[in-house]
């Protein structure tokens, strides 16, 4: 068997092995040249994943990002490794291409951290009752459907809404086109709101379905804003009993509500891994006036590019520059696996919580303070699912 790309001479059968594992629906086609990774056994194509060129946002800037979906096996195959396979050669192409990290929606936790992917989101989601939000908002601005001609206002609320979370997908018009053919697809509701002066400080995503409200996604500018949009869910109390929404994990609309809400719980979501240890390490932002110098041991077998490696990494004015060290018996200061090391650099974990958790081991504990200090919990957020 062989791993190769999936060329449009195999269009048909991954579509077949698709429709097979994921019940598409007569006439869907996922195909995209370049995309598409298969194990092929001669010339029959038994299993394939989709690598995706996408950019998150992280410590304020894009980077890049390869997206991991559509993973799929013929049970004749299954359970030979060949998911392990494509994961490995797909790891590669992604550190080739110069990907930082890369991201799944995972069927399987535990099966996806095997090897290398980790938790690196969650969220809120809130169940109140309708009559909770009366009273809220002056009603200053309009609330107004939204198409896709409204796509340029939309981006520069969404973009400035997801700019200080870590993980955020930076979504492209080709991705912008594609939600809102699922949304349209779905029943969803597109509406915006304008203030005063007709600017777009808001949207949100909605349906209606038996007496509830249930908002996929909600981006809001500034607090107020946020208080119109409850307004509006209050606009619906003839429709509707309760309203549905999520929020990212550091949402304080617990703070605004009269009430507690029915319901808040929080939900995992996607899973993340570093692909180049050195390169995320250099697309971090540090304190300016902070400097530290520390050498650093990855644990990462699917990544023979940096797996138990020692980096020298040094820190000044606000950046880390990071030199593979020679090969010697001394233990590093800092050593974890691809798991752990990608939780914290990215933020949704903390080193001092790592180390707490036995998932990051320091060769002396006093360097906790100043490394937990460099390292520290941030917001991350994604609202996008692949």
């Amino acid at each position: 068997m062989k791993i190769d790309f999936v060329t449009e001479r195999h269009r048909e059968d991954l579509q077949r092995l698709h429709s097979y594992c994921f019940n598409l629906e007569q006439g869907e086609d996922w195909f995209e040249s370049g995309k598409f990774l298969g194990v092929f056994d001669g010339r029959r194509l038994v299993s394939s994943l989709e690598i995706s060129p996408f950019a998150i946002f992280f410590c304020g800037r894009p980077v890049k990002m390869g997206g991991i979906g559509a993973v799929a096996t013929l049970p004749e195959y299954r359970r030979q490794r060949l998911v392990a396979a494509l994961l490995e050669k797909a790891l590669a192409i992604m550190e080739e291409r110069g990907d930082v990290f890369s991201m799944l929606g995972p069927f399987s936790y535990g099966f996806y951290r095997k090897f290398g992917w980790e938790l690196a989101f969650h969220c809120r989601e809130y169940t109140a009752s309708v009559e909770d939000f009366a009273g809220f908002g002056r009603g200053a601005g309009r609330f107004l459907p939204l198409t896709t001609a409204d796509l340029p206002r939309v981006k520069t609320v969404y973009e400035r809404y997801v700019a200080g979370y870590n993980g955020a997908l930076k979504r492209s018009d080709s991705w912008w086109r594609y939600l809102l053919k699922k949304q349209e697809k779905q029943g969803f509701h597109f509406y915006g709101y304008e203030n005063d002066r007709g600017q777009l400080e808001g949207y949100i995503f909605f349906q209606l379905n038996k007496e509830k409200m249930l908002v996929h996604e909600m981006m809001y500018l500034s607090n107020p804003v946020k208080e119109e949009f409850f307004r509006f869910f209050h606009l619906h109390n003839a429709q509707v009993e309760t309203v549905v929404w999520r929020a990212p994990a550091g949402d304080s609309s617990l703070l605004l509500l009269p009430e507690a809400p029915v319901d808040c719980r929080l939900l995992k979501g996607m899973m993340a891994r570093v692909v180049n240890v050195k390169s995320a390490l250099e697309h971090l932002s540090f304190p300016p006036e902070r400097a530290a110098s520390f050498s650093l041991r990855v644990d990462d077998p699917l990544a023979g590019w940096h797996h138990n490696r020692c980096f020298r990494v040094r820190i000044a004015e606000g950046k880390a520059t990071v030199q593979e060290e020679p090969e010697n018996r001394e233990e590093p200061d800092l050593f974890c696996p691809i798991q752990s090391f990608s939780q914290f650099v990215l933020g949704y974990t903390g080193l001092k919580e790592s180390v707490e958790l036995g998932r990051v081991i320091l060769r002396d504990e006093k360097n906790l303070r100043e490394l937990a200090e460099l390292f520290p919990a941030k917001r991350t957020f994604m609202n996008d699912w692949f």
